[in-house]
């Protein structure tokens, strides 16, 4: 759970400072926008049910920083 929260920022804290250089800024309400699905679903994982078998649990995590890294790459390239 931590590591998704973690990747989200880095790749938060990436995006900002790439842009820095580029035509097109992007800030917090940039990816709040962009990337709002996901940062949703960081919310959400407080709500998970731990009774759910480990295995299910760890692919939910991996989908989500798969995810993550596919928004902000879509994001830094579009």
């Amino acid at each position: 759970m931590m590591k998704a929260i973690v990747k989200f920022f880095e790749n938060s804290k990436r995006a900002i400072n790439e842009s820095i250089k580029s035509e097109k800024k992007i800030s917090w309400a940039v990816i709040n926008n962009s990337i709002e699905k996901q940062l949703l679903e960081l919310s959400q994982m407080k709500f998970k049910d731990p009774r759910i078998p480990q295995e299910e649990m760890m692919k939910y995590f991996h989908n989500l920083n798969e995810e993550i890294d596919n928004e902000f790459r879509r994001l830094l390239l579009g």
